[in-house]
């Protein structure tokens, strides 16, 4: 596993990369929406989140799974489909 943290600045990614119409989109397909915390539909304005923000901090970690065995992955489906996809805060 490797552990990537950076930063971007908000202006940049509002600019750039934050399309929540078509985002939304993308995500009314999934069959998540609306099933977990961090899945719309949201009951709140997500660009509040921004306000007296200047940057944003990225963390993000890449598995490699190529030298796993079968019983590994299989463990590590197990935690990602019990910790982190199946939780709801709704």
């Amino acid at each position: 596993m490797k552990k990537y943290i950076g930063t971007i600045p908000l202006t940049q990614l509002i600019n750039n990369h934050f399309d929540f119409e078509r985002i939304n989109g993308y995500c009314k397909k999934c069959p998540n929406y609306g099933k977990l915390w961090s899945c719309p539909p949201f009951d709140f304005d997500v660009t509040v989140a921004f306000q007296g923000r200047t940057e944003l901090k990225i963390n993000a970690w890449l598995f490699e799974t190529e030298n796993l065995n079968d019983k590994q992955i299989e463990e590590l489906n197990r935690v990602f489909n019990t910790y982190i996809f199946n939780i709801k805060y709704k």
